[in-house]
C-alpha cells in the first residue's frame, strides 16, 4: 500500500510539473503573439498576460524569458512611441507621462529622452497651431483656451508661448 500511494503522490508531483511547464508555455505563446501585433513593456506585457487569466509568477518568467530571447526590446520600443507620439503633436511631457504610463522602465525612459532632446518642440508646437483655428491676437478668453489645449497636449508654456508668436509673425 505504501509502495502505490508513493507512486500516487509522485505522479501527481510529475502531473503539476507538466501543467507548470503546459501553462508557461501557454503565457510564452500568448506573450510572442501580443509583441507580433505591437510591441510592449514588460511590465505591460505582465499586466496583459495577467489579464487574460495567467498567474502572477508565470507572467513573471514568461515576460523574463521572452527578454532573454530578445523579443522585449524595451529601449528601442520606447524610443519608436516617442517618436510616434511626437508625430501626433505631443509636447515632452505628454510623451514622457505616455513612456509612464505604458511601464517602460528608466532605461528606455532615459533612451526616449536623448531622442526627445533632439526634437525642436517649438517647430512640433507650430504645427499643430497650423492646424487648428487659431482666434485673433485680441481674443484673449479664445487665446487662453487655446494654450490650455497645448499644456495638455504636454507642450512648456515658453514653447507655447514662442509657437504663437512665431505664428502671429507670419
Amino acid at each position: 500500500m505504501c509502495k502505490k500511494g508513493g507512486a500516487i503522490v509522485a505522479y501527481k508531483a510529475r502531473l503539476e510539473k507538466i501543467k507548470a511547464a503546459s501553462a508557461l508555455c501557454e503565457a510564452l505563446w500568448r506573450g510572442a503573439r501580443m509583441l507580433a501585433v505591437s510591441s510592449h513593456s514588460g511590465r505591460e506585457l505582465q499586466r496583459r498576460l495577467r489579464h487574460a487569466g495567467v498567474d502572477e509568477a508565470t507572467a513573471a518568467e514568461a515576460v523574463e524569458r521572452l527578454r532573454e530571447r530578445g523579443l522585449i526590446r524595451e529601449e528601442s520600443d520606447a524610443v519608436r512611441l516617442a517618436e510616434r507620439c511626437v508625430r501626433k503633436g505631443w509636447g515632452p511631457r505628454r510623451v514622457l507621462s505616455e513612456l509612464f504610463a505604458k511601464g517602460y522602465g528608466e532605461a528606455a525612459q532615459k533612451e526616449a529622452r536623448t531622442y526627445l532632446e533632439s526634437v525642436d518642440f517649438n517647430e512640433v508646437c507650430l504645427d499643430v497651431l497650423k492646424k487648428v483655428r487659431v482666434p485673433e491676437r485680441s481674443d484673449r478668453a479664445a487665446l487662453q483656451k487655446l494654450q490650455a489645449s497645448l499644456l495638455r497636449r504636454g507642450f512648456l508654456p515658453s514653447t507655447i508661448r514662442e509657437a504663437l508668436q512665431a505664428y502671429f509673425e507670419r
